[in-house]
């Protein structure tokens, strides 16, 4: 009994360690990790092992409305522009994965909870240009995702912007004539230049920043922090833990 005991020891552990360099061997890298190469070797990005890859097709989608409010739920990066007829310009690939019926409505929404593919070009979300100078072309940016959202569309009026999810909203014009933001997310967003007012309301811990502006009326309930270039005429009201920061540095209460 003692010398079987003696051979079935080592013989139990060889068997573990040969198991063990069969699987090293044989393993296949891990699907729901991707690691980008050169400088950002180390750089994790968590996907989905079926994570939505891109065609390389380009589809047009008119829309039915004039495109003037843009509304963002999931993981899709949107680009938007002011064209003379509202519409969408989508992979063909990502395009069956949306809701084609929201979509015509100026609504990104993925059918299932699939990510999109690091790969996979930005949706073009095209606002119809207004019919007189007195008018948007967009009116209203709803991200309630983890997609980002440029907007380039020229000379706006007014843009309103709501973000509560883990996506920025990125306002890419010259400048707009007033803004209106509610940021209640982990994403930021950037306004350029006002010409009269702006409205905040950052509930989270994102950050705004805003180019310069004439008035400003900051309401701070999270940590976010609340950024201009100038020194607006601000009001405020401070109840979290976040700050409002102005090139002549003083205390908002």
């Amino acid at each position: 009994m003692k010398n079987l005991k003696k051979w079935l020891f080592p013989g139990s552990v060889l068997a573990v360690l040969a198991l063990g360099s069969a699987t090293v061997l044989l393993a296949k890298p891990n699907p729901h990790f991707v690691i980008n190469s050169g400088p950002a070797a180390f750089n994790f990005a968590l996907q989905s092992k079926d994570a939505i890859q891109p065609s390389g097709k380009m589809v047009t989608i008119t829309l039915t409305t004039s495109g003037d409010t843009l509304q963002n739920y999931g993981t899709v990066n949107i680009k938007q522009f002011c064209a003379p007829k509202a519409s969408v310009e989508v992979d063909s690939a990502l395009l069956e994965a949306l809701d084609q019926e929201l979509l015509s409505q100026g609504i990104i929404k993925l059918l299932t909870q699939q990510e999109v593919g690091q790969q996979m070009p930005a949706l073009i979300f095209n606002s119809a240009f207004p019919s007189t100078g007195q008018s948007n072309g967009l009116n209203k940016v709803e991200n309630n995702g983890s997609g980002h959202i440029k907007v380039q569309c020229p000379n706006l009026q007014h843009i309103s912007v709501s973000n509560r999810g883990a996506g920025n909203v990125d306002v890419l014009t010259s400048y707009v004539v007033s803004a209106e933001v509610e940021n209640f997310g982990v994403g930021s967003v950037y306004i350029p230049n006002v010409h009269n007012k702006i409205d905040i309301v950052s509930g989270g811990t994102g950050s705004v920043a805003v180019g310069e502006a004439a008035k400003a009326d900051v309401k701070l309930f999270g940590i976010g922090t609340v950024s201009f270039k100038n020194e607006p005429n601000i009001t405020s009201t401070i109840k979290g833990m976040g700050v409002i920061k102005t090139n002549t540095p003083h205390p908002y209460y």
